[in-house]
């Protein structure tokens, strides 16, 4: 390992942005993370997309949610985070609700229960702007997505894989 022989200690896991809009990681580095390779894991940080999978920036915001106000982040920076407000994101984000709806999840709970899913996730980190947000978004820990859940998110990822990415 190139860390062995630089003399330094080696990493211990692998920060990435991952979520359902964003799971470029996939194909890059999550083979690293096998335990047949470095037994790295992922420690996600915007598995929410910057807001756009709580469902707040929705059109139709789901039940319980507070809409983004005109300083929420992607209103407020829109330029810095235009990748997740484009039309793919949001139609994507939609459906991803309306699947969090159907298995009695926020958006946000579904996003986080996803990531940490995945067997490479060693832990996801959750971020809240609020001491509300951040308990409702802690429920996703022990949330165990069904076959038909998971199911139901890959046939969402698979009519526009990536949708944050810039064309």
């Amino acid at each position: 390992m190139v860390a062995d022989a630089m003399g330094v200690d080696r990493p211990i896991a692998i920060q990435n942005s991952f979520s359902l809009v964003h799971r470029t990681f996939e194909g890059e580095l999550a083979e690293t993370c096998s335990r047949r390779h470095f037994n790295l894991p992922l420690l996600p940080w915007s598995a929410l997309a910057g807001g756009a999978l709580s469902g707040k920036y929705l059109e139709t915001v789901p039940e319980g949610i507070s809409p983004a106000g005109p300083t929420s982040r992607l209103n407020l920076f829109a330029d810095r985070y235009a990748r997740f407000t484009s039309h793919r994101v949001q139609r994507a984000a939609a459906r991803y609700a309306e699947i969090a709806a159907d298995c009695g999840l926020t958006p946000a709970q579904l996003a986080y229960a996803w990531a940490a899913s995945r067997p490479y996730v060693g832990s996801t980190i959750v971020g809240a702007t609020s001491l509300d947000q951040l308990a409702s978004n802690l429920r996703f820990t022990g949330v165990e997505l069904g076959q038909d859940v998971l199911d139901a998110i890959e046939a969402v990822h698979l009519q526009r894989r990536n949708p944050s990415l810039v064309d």
